[in-house]
């Protein structure tokens, strides 16, 4: 297939990648009452998302044309992380409302959960290609994210 250039071959494998995601409403759905729980299943999935070849591929991809196409790394936002990142903000909101948590700021919460689950992970991969060595090593990742941010937004 032809793109016609690196932009386009970036937007093609975007709308690639972007179609296999679950949405965000899909990433969130759930009985928010065991907030631990549900939140541990989407740090999860948020996870396997960050950490899965294409989404890896893409990030890599980005490093290179920031400069001269700055538009590709706001289209790969947009695509991905915006809409995760406001299905928390509901989710984190609605919480806080239930009084299932003590959220002050729900956006701020948001991006610290975010970046938790996927922070550490998603830059070794990015410079070292180096993934967790086992499944226990992943789910042990994912408690202590979902259990930090557990203490800094429990309700006292």
């Amino acid at each position: 297939a032809r793109f016609g250039s690196k932009a386009g071959l970036f937007m093609a494998a975007l709308d690639e990648l972007s179609s296999r995601l679950p949405s965000a409403e899909e990433l969130t759905r759930g009985s928010p009452a065991d907030v631990r729980a549900h939140l541990r299943g989407i740090a999860h999935q948020m996870l396997q998302m960050a950490l899965s070849w294409p989404a890896i591929g893409i990030c890599r991809m980005l490093v290179l044309p920031m400069k001269s196409a700055p538009h590709l790394g706001e289209e790969f936002w947009k695509k991905t992380v915006e809409g995760y990142h406001a299905a928390m903000h509901r989710l984190l909101r609605e919480a806080d409302a239930a009084q299932l948590l003590d959220v002050p700021d729900p956006a701020i919460a948001a991006s610290q959960f975010i970046a938790l689950v996927t922070g550490d992970p998603t830059l070794r991969m990015l410079l070292t290609s180096q993934r967790f060595k086992s499944e226990k090593e992943g789910e042990a990742h994912v408690e202590a994210a979902v259990g930090l941010f557990m203490a800094g937004y429990s309700r006292v």
